[in-house]
């Protein structure tokens, strides 16, 4: 779980980082939309306290 939350969000910044390259580059006002969408796909990858609080039952649950 903590491996799939660390490679979504790198996938997300680095298509955030891409799209504010191009802005620089370009000065094109649509290249904000990655950065955008980077940020709440990183958001949406960050474990909530109901997230967490299920991996500890399911993890609690398999050791016994």
């Amino acid at each position: 779980v903590r491996t799939l939350t660390i490679i979504g969000a790198a996938l997300a910044e680095g298509v955030g980082l891409f799209g504010a390259v191009i802005y620089m580059v370009t000065g094109n006002q649509l290249a904000l939309i990655a950065p955008a969408l980077a940020f709440l796909a990183i958001l949406l990858c960050m474990p909530t306290r109901g997230r967490l609080e299920s991996l500890l039952e399911s993890l609690t649950k398999e050791s016994y």
